[in-house]
C-alpha cells in the first residue's frame, strides 16, 4: 500500500519570526544611534575645547612678538543701532527676564549663555583709551538689514566671502574707537588722507624719503607730527587714518560685570531674581574676583575709589581666529540644555574676553598695564571648563 508522505516545510521564516528579528534590529539600532550621537557630540565638543586652547596660544604668541598689543580689527558684537548681537528673548516659558539688552535685528545672534552673561553698555572713555593704546583701534560692527538692503546674517557682511569667492565689502561695518584715543585725531587722519599721494611719491625710488630712510610729517593746523621709517609703515598709517576719518565712532561695548547679563524674575510679582549666566565662572577664568571687576553702568571715579581694578570687554575673534571656517561645531539651546546641529549658512566666531585695567599705562612713569586677552570662549560663551562640565561630563545634556 502506498502511503503518501507529508510535504516537508519550505525553507524560510514566518511573519512572526521576521517581525521579531526586525524588532530586535530596531532596538539595537536605536541604542547604537543614541550612543553614536553622544559620541559625536563629545567629539565635537572636544574639538571646540581644543580650538579654544589653540586660539589662546595663538593670541599669546602674536601679542608677545608685537609688544604686548591686542589684535586689531576685532568684532564689537554691537550692531549699528548699538544693540547686542545675541538671541535673548524677553521671557522664557512665560517667565519674564530682566536686564535684557535689546537684541540685534541683524542676524541669528549669539546663542547659549553669552546672551545671559554680557550686556551692551556705553563705554567709559578710560576704557576706550586703554584699548586704543593697547593696539585696538579698529573694530567691526554688524549691519542692520532693511527692506532695501536685507542682511541674511550679521556675520556675512563682516568676515565671510560669497559663494563665488569674491571678497565682501566691509566698509559699512568698519568703525573706530574714540578718535581722541586713536593714534590720530580726525583732523590728523584727514590730513594724512588728503596728502597720501604726495607722501607716497616721496618714497618712490630716488625720492627724498627713500634716500633719507625716514619721512617726517608735521602739520601745525591739525597738530600731526609723525615720522615714518618705511613706505609700508606710511601705508599702514594711511589705512588707519581712512578708518578713523570715514568710519563711525564706537560708543558701546559688550561688557561682563558682576550682576550683569539677564536674570529671571520668579515668585509673586517677580519677588525672586535668579541670574541665568556664567558671569562668575568667566570672571574666575580671567583670574579675577567679582570685587575686582568694575560695572560700566556706574560712575568711573566711584568704581575706582571702591577698589575696582578691571573692566571685562567681550569681542569676537573673526579675521584673527576663524577655526572651522568660522562655524561653531554646535549651536546651543539653553532652554533645553542641548547642543543642536548647525546649518552651513550660519557663521560664528570664538570670543575673546579682554581684561582692561581701569588706569592706562603712563609712559612717563611706566606704571599701569595695557589691555590683554584674559580668556577665550566658544561662540556660545562657554569656557573650555564649562564645555567639559556641561557637554562631556554631564550625560543628561547630551540626551535627546
Amino acid at each position: 500500500m502506498h502511503i503518501g508522505k507529508k510535504n516537508p516545510r519550505k525553507a524560510g521564516f514566518t511573519l512572526i519570526e521576521l517581525l521579531v528579528v526586525v524588532a530586535i534590529i530596531a532596538v539595537i539600532g536605536a541604542g547604537v544611534a543614541v550612543t553614536y550621537r553622544n559620541m559625536d557630540d563629545k567629539a565635537k565638543t572636544a574639538m571646540e575645547m581644543s580650538d579654544i586652547g589653540t586660539i589662546q596660544k595663538a593670541i599669546a604668541n602674536w601679542s608677545f612678538i608685537n609688544d604686548g598689543k591686542l589684535p586689531d580689527g576685532l568684532d564689537s558684537l554691537i550692531d549699528e543701532n548699538g544693540d547686542m548681537y545675541h538671541q535673548m528673548p524677553d521671557e522664557v516659558d512665560g517667565t519674564t527676564l530682566g536686564n535684557v539688552t535689546p537684541m540685534s535685528r541683524s542676524g541669528m545672534g549669539l546663542s547659549g549663555p553669552m546672551g545671559y552673561t554680557a550686556m551692551a553698555q556705553a563705554a567709559p572713555k578710560q576704557v576706550i583709551d586703554v584699548l586704543a593704546s593697547s593696539g585696538l583701534t579698529r573694530v567691526y560692527k554688524h549691519r542692520v538689514g532693511t527692506e532695501e538692503e536685507p542682511v541674511s546674517s550679521a556675520n556675512d557682511s563682516t568676515f565671510a566671502t560669497n559663494m563665488m569667492g569674491a571678497g565682501v565689502d566691509t566698509s559699512k561695518t568698519l568703525c573706530t574707537l574714540d578718535s581722541d584715543a586713536t593714534p590720530y585725531t580726525k583732523d590728523q587722519a584727514n590730513y594724512l588722507i588728503e596728502n597720501a599721494d604726495k607722501l607716497r611719491e616721496d618714497w618712490k625710488e630716488g625720492g627724498s624719503a627713500a634716500t633719507a630712510g625716514t619721512q617726517t610729517v608735521n602739520d601745525t593746523g591739525s597738530g600731526l607730527n609723525a615720522t615714518f621709517t618705511s613706505l609700508d609703515q606710511l601705508n599702514a598709517a594711511i589705512e588707519s587714518a581712512e578708518a578713523i576719518s570715514e568710519a563711525d565712532i564706537l560708543a558701546r561695548l559688550c561688557f561682563i560685570y558682576p550682576g550683569g547679563g539677564a536674570s529671571m524674575s520668579m515668585g509673586p510679582m517677580g519677588s525672586v531674581t535668579m541670574p541665568m549666566n556664567l558671569t562668575a565662572e568667566i570672571i574666575s577664568n580671567c583670574g579675577l574676583t567679582p570685587e575686582q571687576v568694575a560695572d560700566p553702568t556706574k560712575d568711573y571715579d566711584r568704581e575706582l575709589a571702591a577698589g575696582k581694578e578691571y573692566y571685562l570687554v567681550v569681542m569676537g575673534l573673526g579675521r584673527f581666529a576663524s577655526i572651522n571656517d568660522g562655524r561653531a561645531v554646535r549651536l546651543d539651546n539653553p532652554a533645553y540644555g542641548k547642543r543642536q546641529d548647525q546649518e552651513a549658512s550660519v557663521y560664528s566666531r570664538y570670543l575673546a574676553v579682554i581684561k582692561v585695567p581701569m588706569q592706562a599705562t603712563n609712559s612717563m612713569t611706566n606704571t599701569g598695564d595695557g589691555a590683554s586677552v584674559a580668556c577665550v570662549l566658544s561662540p556660545q560663551g562657554y569656557s573650555a571648563a564649562a564645555l567639559r562640565d556641561n557637554y562631556i561630563s554631564d550625560e543628561s545634556k547630551l540626551k535627546d
